[in-house]
């Protein structure tokens, strides 16, 4: 039940960054911005919690094949999301700017092209401007090649690092440097890897004598950072973080509805599609089919995630259950 309940959240967390970005298409007054008041920001280290934590526990449970596991799970929707980028400048203008939001849509070169493919964001190339939040994934891929090493690091050792992580994380606003997304060199890991290892520390200690210790830490640093260097305008951002503590600390105690544990499941399972492809699929949506209504680009954008889950991923799952099917017998 816990996965389910974590698929949930993971889809809650994706449709927040979703509203974020829909603010870019439709007036402020619009009912679905209200979501914004969660934060995507907020969402977005929700997101590293719970993979930290799911990475913790894959690695745990078979190191053996860990890397071959994640680049089959990331990387094939990752590479469309970046070619899907591409495709409205095919129809429209090198430059795009938003009717709302003031944000400008740039045609890029195939430097940053193929420096994105090889998740060299965040390293020396910056994210593609028309799906800026593949950001996150370059992040996700630097946790995923540490993760081997970080699982044999003492408890004492993580907990440093988390320390050092936020401690460079409150420093961030005083630096005078961009926003995380442009940030260069690593520097984006630097600042935001505490969150990402808070799930990763909470999977190694949540049965331990010291869960309860854990717990609070995980919550109290988070709403102490959020309060220290957070997003004012988005009101409910502390609120977004706790909930999703909350939730990965306490799925195995939430009972629900069999059938609504299935809708939480599928939603879980079309989130990932959902994150990667709405920012290129809102551009289409409005630039070259014209829909001009929330609910039409909000429709669109699910049936593009629903399209690449069982285009892409379905197909992926199938081979690997074979695959591992074969290495049993």
């Amino acid at each position: 039940m816990q996965w389910q309940i974590l698929a949930g959240l993971r889809f809650f967390l994706a449709w927040i960054v979703f509203c974020n970005h829909l603010r870019w298409f439709v007036p402020s007054e619009n009912f679905l911005l209200k979501f914004n008041q969660f934060s995507a920001f907020s969402a977005v280290l929700g997101f590293f919690m719970i993979s930290g934590y799911s990475i913790a526990h894959s690695i745990s449970k078979k190191s053996e094949g860990f890397y071959k596991r994640r680049l089959i799970r990331l990387y094939p929707l990752y590479f469309l999301g970046v070619i899907v980028s591409l495709l409205p400048f095919f129809f429209l203008e090198s430059q795009i700017q938003t009717p709302y939001g003031e944000f400008i849509f740039a045609r890029p070169g195939w430097k940053a092209v193929i420096g994105n493919l090889l998740f060299m964001k965040g390293l020396i190339i910056e994210p593609i401007s028309s799906n800026p939040i593949l950001w996150t994934l370059g992040l996700e891929v630097f946790c995923y090649l540490l993760a081997p090493f970080l699982i044999k690091l003492s408890t004492r050792k993580i907990y440093f690092l988390v320390i050092l992580s936020a401690f460079t994380y409150v420093l961030y606003p005083h630096l005078g440097l961009p926003y995380y997304s442009h940030l260069k060199y690593g520097l984006g890991l630097v600042f935001l890897i505490w969150s990402w290892l808070l799930g990763f520390l909470y999977f190694r200690e949540k049965t331990g004598p010291n869960a309860i210790t854990v717990k609070v830490l995980i919550i109290a640093l988070g709403c102490v950072l959020l309060g220290a260097n957070g997003f004012p305008e988005a009101r409910l951002e502390i609120f977004t973080y706790v909930l999703s503590c909350l939730i990965l600390m306490y799925s195995t105690s939430i009972k629900l509805p069999q059938k609504l544990l299935k809708i939480l499941d599928y939603l879980g399972e079309i989130s990932y599609s959902f994150y990667v492809f709405h920012i290129p699929t809102l551009i289409f949506g409005y630039y070259i089919l014209e829909i001009r209504n929330a609910l039409g680009l909000v429709l669109i954008s699910l049936l593009t995630s629903i399209l690449f889950y069982y285009a892409v991923e379905v197909p992926l799952k199938r081979i690997r259950t074979k695959s591992h099917l074969t290495s049993i017998s």
